[in-house]
């Protein structure tokens, strides 16, 4: 149980999913400076699990239980646009030297990119993990979504600073309900 005081009721600022409310750990509101540091991985409910669906792991699991499905029962991709658009991220370390595909986040398998995004717009780091995964950002819809108001998905206005981006000529496996989410033919993009 969290201390008396210790979580505090949100007011969202993004209403895609059911609740207005959402409590919120006061440490969390009260600090300066949030980065989200996920282990790029697919994901069976979400379709990936990026920067913007890593802050999951902020909700207290007290309030929801694990793994805190009422959030993936009232609609994941939704709760993550809100959950993104309330607590803003703003720096992102996602790491995806060993990621997973498959069925993750529990169950999937190893695949090595080599690779460590850095970015202080999680929609473009989130992006360009999931392009550096084959998959499409703009077919991922709480990606596509989050691109319309919090930050930038297009690949254009997205400066990369040490290396051009490797499209995998095989795209990462997913569950058979995002397979939609693969290019269909990989390349390089710069």
């Amino acid at each position: 149980m969290f201390p008396k005081g210790a979580c505090l009721q949100i007011i969202l600022r993004c209403r895609r999913s059911a609740p207005d409310f959402e409590p919120a750990r006061r440490t969390l509101l009260q600090a300066e400076f949030i980065v989200s540091m996920p282990k790029v991985k697919t994901h069976h409910w979400a379709g990936v699990t990026l920067s913007l669906k890593n802050m999951f792991g902020v909700v207290p699991g007290i309030k929801y239980g694990w793994p805190k499905n009422i959030l993936h029962w009232r609609g994941i991709q939704q709760c993550i646009v809100d959950l993104a658009a309330t607590l803003p991220i703003h720096f992102v370390i996602a790491d995806a030297i060993v990621c997973m595909e498959g069925n993750g986040p529990l169950t999937g398998t190893s695949r090595r990119l080599d690779r460590i995004v850095l970015s202080h717009d999680p929609v473009a780091a989130d992006a360009t993990c999931a392009r550096l995964m084959g998959l499409l950002p703009e077919r991922i819809p709480h990606i596509a979504e989050n691109a319309k108001f919090l930050g930038n998905m297009a690949v254009c206005r997205i400066e990369l600073l040490a290396a051009c981006l490797s499209i995998p000529q095989v795209p990462f496996i997913t569950v058979p309900e995002f397979s939609g989410f693969a290019i269909a033919r990989p390349n390089t993009l710069r």
